[in-house]
């Protein structure tokens, strides 16, 4: 069994941000160096509220990067066993509001689930958006 960690990695100001992660394997040992992968690099932006589901032995990688206050959408990446990109990073939601709550699930057919709330018609509702294991949204054929 391995398990995959993903986090937000900052500056020693807290000024920029990025997604980094790390594959274990069962006994702890990590699998992608002693630093890990690289997602996003350090930049400007705010990377906030990362989760990842495994896909076969890789994982799908989704945050919410947020260029400016309130304004925000939510990205994602696949990458294989070794960490290398399957599918680069693309949008899942693009409406530039600041969503928060994200939560990512696998069903058993190997589409991800993401849910979220956002203020995008004045009161927080909830969203939902599936992902393919193609890294395609929408209907899974």
């Amino acid at each position: 069994d391995e398990t995959f960690l993903f986090w937000t990695e900052e500056d020693s100001n807290q000024f920029t941000n990025g997604v980094s992660g790390q594959k274990f394997d069962s006994s702890g040992n990590r699998l992608w160096g002693d630093t890990g992968k690289t997602i996003v690099p350090l930049g400007a932006d705010a990377q906030i509220f990362v989760e990842n589901v495994q896909v076969g032995t890789g994982a799908l990688v989704f945050w919410v990067d947020e260029p400016s206050f309130n304004v925000a959408t939510i990205e994602a990446t696949k990458l294989d066993g070794s960490g290398n990109v399957v599918c680069a990073e693309f949008p899942v939601a693009t409406d530039p509001v600041q969503p928060f709550g994200l939560v990512a699930a696998k069903a058993p057919s190997g589409v991800s689930a993401l849910a979220w709330s956002d203020s995008r018609i004045g009161n927080n509702a909830i969203y939902i958006q599936n992902v393919n294991p193609d890294c395609s949204l929408g209907l899974h054929n």
